[in-house]
């Protein structure tokens, strides 16, 4: 081959190879040049992308002592869910998340109310901070847990948090919610939740309250260990991210970014940082124990609801051979078939709050590990505790059916009225007084003698007295009274709640209905108690009735006849 064929054929090759590269380089960068939201499909508008081409860099505000969302490894790095959410949003949005250093949430709330911060992290929406921010969706949602010494009783719910005093970070969340759900509550402000803890493990507080991840983080990494969750609360815990209102774009950019994540990066996100192992191995055996007692109390409850429902079959089997009779028949099944629902849905979420009381105690058991004479007693206290308070659930359900069926068997007697109603006074006052509602009595000028029985009656006096506590706002007044009217004895029992609505008033004495009107406190109520007062009134031959209108209150009364041959002379109290 000459030379010149040489040289051509080198120079192809060497054009070839050029070739390759230009088009290598070409696909290099129409790769480089796709944006990360178009890799994740984010769908940001024109505007929405200007703003982050404009903004490439985002002044990110956070609590900095707040693990596991947010604090300082061994390392000095911020770590936790909400700079593993954040790094994930960055990735996506092609958004550069700068961390602003503060020393505690209060200073990070006041820099990104002066401008200084554009996203704050951890944070749960309220009326108050709705003025100024806009919030995305919230990210994460948990319980929120009683923390308390060892020694201290467990909790099942916020209603035993009586004479003890509260720590809890001031500007946090959960702190407005108990200065306004417990307005007599003592609480201590802090600047964390850490410190908060610190108070309560050297005795200068009783409780504190915080989300259960990261109440049992603190715990362990603290050191503090006599300190334990004590119980869960009613209360949920979610947070979220929010901008000011200035920044509706960047609000709406964090949206679609979060909105990209599915619930596979949320759970890896949040089980990176809650699914850990602090606490030593457990004695399985006695874990054994408390599940077994859970067993049988769960066995209670299926045996009623088989009882129930084989009631409920026999009285089917009955009207279907009542052929005279199947059309009213038809319609009482129906309305005995929504009984039973409702009664299921009842019973089954009544009995579930001491079922988990008894099971947090066995998580409880779990997490800490401890399994001295004192903390089995007092785990055995609040399983008790808890048995009882579905016993007389129970006891409502047979009583209730024992007053359909007519098998309730009455002792009545002769007694004086204004006695009975002042000990049931006496007797519901400090309930009134845990709420702040001051209970009165009016007593009739002389005793009242009546023919009933004396603990049937005293049962539905403070049923109706526990009600009116129930559903009067703290610092009003429930008033009840005696008085004698047309050969009647008669009680009234007034309170300054919300009052029942004329569509409520034909459901007020049936049973398992829930009314529209809620208690103040949250406290329970099952649908049983006026009707099984309903029915021991009339079952003494008295009558029971209410008057009402929604916004001003209700007023129960209840009437039974004088005995006419003790009216004349007045019997001793």
């Amino acid at each position: 081959m000459s030379r010149c064929a040489q040289a051509g054929l080198w120079r192809k090759e060497v054009l070839a190879f050029l070739v390759c590269i230009l088009f290598s380089a070409t696909a290099l960068a129409q790769n480089a040049a796709t944006a990360p939201w178009e890799q994740y499909k984010i769908p940001l508008t024109p505007e929405e992308i200007a703003w982050v081409k404009a903004h490439p860099t985002v002044r990110h505000g956070f609590d900095p002592a707040w693990p596991p969302f947010s604090f300082r490894d061994g390392n000095g790095a911020w770590q936790g869910i909400d700079f593993e959410l954040l790094a994930r949003l960055s990735e996506r949005l092609g958004i550069r998340f700068e961390p602003i250093e503060t020393k505690s949430w209060q200073e990070t709330e006041q820099k990104i109310r002066a401008g200084e911060v554009d996203v704050i992290s951890g944070i749960t929406p309220t009326s108050e901070r709705e003025k100024t921010l806009l919030f995305t969706s919230t990210y994460i949602t948990c319980p929120v847990a009683v923390i308390t010494r060892q020694e201290a009783p467990f909790m099942t719910s916020l209603h035993d948090l009586k004479d003890v005093t509260l720590a809890s970070p001031r500007n946090y969340v959960t702190t407005e919610q108990l200065m306004r759900d417990y307005p007599g509550l003592p609480i201590i402000q802090t600047a964390n939740m850490e410190e908060a803890f610190t108070l309560v493990s050297q005795h200068k507080a009783d409780v504190a309250i915080d989300n259960l991840p990261s109440a049992s983080v603190t715990i362990s990494s603290t050191g503090l260990k006599n300190l334990k969750i004590a119980g869960i609360t009613d209360y949920h815990f979610g947070v979220s991210l929010a901008v000011p209102k200035a920044q509706p774009e960047l609000q709406a950019i964090l949206q679609k970014g979060l909105d990209s994540l599915d619930d596979a990066d949320r759970r890896a996100i949040t089980d990176h940082w809650t699914a850990v192992e602090y606490f030593p191995r457990m004695d399985w055996s006695r874990v054994w124990k408390i599940i077994g007692a859970l067993v049988v109390l769960g066995g209670i409850a299926l045996s009623l609801f088989i009882k129930w429902n084989r009631h409920l079959a026999r009285e089917l089997e009955e009207r279907k051979r009542t052929a005279a009779q199947i059309k009213a028949a038809n319609e009482e099944l129906r309305e005995l078939g929504r009984e039973k629902d409702r009664f299921m849905t009842m019973a089954a979420h009544d009995l579930n709050n001491p079922l988990t009381a008894i099971m947090m105690k066995c998580i409880i058991f779990e997490i800490d590990g401890d399994f001295s004479r004192q903390t089995v007693h007092g785990a055995i206290s609040t399983i008790r505790n808890n048995a009882q308070r579905m016993t007389h659930l129970i006891k409502n359900l047979l009583k209730a059916d024992g007053l359909e069926h007519g098998s309730m068997k009455l002792r009545p007697g002769t007694f004086d009225l204004v006695a009975l109603v002042r000990e049931s006074v006496e007797v519901m006052l400090p309930c009134a007084e845990c709420k702040n509602i001051r209970l009165e009595f009016t007593p009739a000028p002389a005793p009242v003698r009546i023919h009933a029985d004396r603990e049937a009656l005293m049962q539905v006096l403070e049923n109706l007295i526990s009600n009116a506590v129930k559903f009067t706002q703290p610092g009003k007044l429930v008033a009840v009274g005696v008085s004698v009217r047309e050969g009647f004895a008669r009680v009234e029992v007034h309170d300054q709640g919300p009052g029942i609505t004329a569509d409520d008033m034909p459901q007020l004495f049936k049973k398992y209905v829930t009314l529209s009107a809620r208690p103040t406190a949250n406290e329970d109520s099952n649908g049983l108690g006026l009707s099984i007062a309903k029915g021991l009134v009339e079952s003494m031959k008295g009558r029971i009735t209410c008057e009402s209108r929604a916004g001003e209150g209700a007023t129960f009364i209840v009437e039974f006849p004088v005995e006419l041959e003790l009216a004349s002379a007045p019997a001793p109290v």
